[in-house]
């Protein structure tokens, strides 16, 4: 019996004829209150394996979803957390560490103190409703233990909706990997991983998105600026669309000092940071939004393989752009 051996030529032309099978597919639709659009170059069409993918991370993590793993260990039904919980809470205790408690899952009281949970509640709390949400928050009070998660305070939860995208982002962008895949965008709620080139044979173009709001807080996504996006995640947080008004006429953001456990006020409308992963990046995001920008700048500063764009608010009323080095330039 003969047998048969591929030479380098006839291989070579093996991977040739099967990559000019290859086309680009473009999925888009609806999960965790945001839309998803995912462009991959492959041999076959992957969407059902990415519908499985956003399943998955949709009943460990989803706030969205009554049934899922966090929601559980939120009620105090089943503390067992999965992988996916335990991946997610390592990185988040990364991203707490270096923003000195900045970036922090368990901020969810004091979020809905301030009304911006599912309640709701209107008005401004008193010291004494923040000084008992602040006993109920830190990352610290949190730990898995024989696979169980353990919380040191009553009334504790986790909530990982500022790191949770960029984490699903991630999970399809290796599901794509895993399957051949070197060309693909997947963005989430605006929360992107890139790799390889677009469909022009060029990186991916990326609109980022500048800090205004319709007065309702509407979106309004007027461009700041557009950059080549190639083998790295981008993640942006900003205050300027989630806000609410206080009796007393003043606007409130969404982010909520974990540290002080007040809204935080600062010179920052923005941030957009580039990173390896798009989980990383969307917590540092958060992470900087919660600094001030002095401190937030550290931060980025001393992290290998992290950029990030500034839009900062000016004395004159208008904008600051600021772009750490590495930062892409706009096209």
């Amino acid at each position: 019996m003969k047998r048969f051996r591929f030479t380098p030529l006839i291989y070579a032309l093996f991977l040739f004829l099967a990559s000019c099978n290859e086309n680009f597919y473009n999925y888009s639709g609806a999960v965790w209150g945001t839309t998803f659009n995912i462009s991959y170059k492959s041999g076959q069409q992957l969407d059902d394996s990415i519908d499985a993918v956003l399943r998955s991370v949709d009943e460990s993590l989803s706030m969205f979803n009554p049934g899922s793993t966090i929601a559980r260990i939120n009620a105090g039904s089943d503390m067992r957390a999965d992988s996916l919980v335990t991946g997610v809470l390592d990185l988040s205790r990364r991203v707490w560490d270096v923003s000195g408690g900045s970036f922090d899952p368990t901020v969810g009281p004091l979020v809905e103190l301030w009304g911006f949970g599912p309640g709701r509640r209107q008005g401004k709390p008193d010291s004494a409703a923040i000084a008992l949400a602040l006993s109920r928050t830190g990352l610290h009070k949190c730990n898995v233990a024989d696979g169980q998660v353990c919380f040191s305070a009553d009334s504790m939860r986790l909530d990982f909706s500022a790191i949770a995208k960029g984490y699903g982002v991630d999970r399809i962008a290796s599901l794509l990997s895993r399957n051949g895949c070197n060309d693909f965008m997947v963005e989430i709620g605006g929360e992107i991983n890139a790799r390889g080139m677009n469909p022009d044979g060029r990186p991916w173009r990326i609109q980022i998105d500048a800090p205004s709001s319709a007065p309702d807080g509407s979106a309004m996504h007027d461009r700041l600026r557009i950059i080549e996006l190639r083998d790295a995640a981008l993640a942006t947080s900003g205050n300027y669309r989630n806000f609410r008004l206080l009796p007393d006429g003043r606007r409130v953001g969404h982010t909520i000092s974990p540290l002080s456990g007040l809204p935080v006020l600062s010179e920052t409308l923005s941030v957009s940071v580039m990173a390896g992963e798009c989980a990383l990046a969307d917590a540092l995001a958060t992470a900087a939004m919660a600094m001030p920008y002095a401190d937030a700048r550290t931060m980025i500063d001393s992290l290998d393989g992290v950029e990030a764009l500034f839009v900062l608010s000016a004395p004159d009323g208008g904008t600051q752009v600021i772009a750490t080095d590495g930062f892409p330039e706009a096209l």
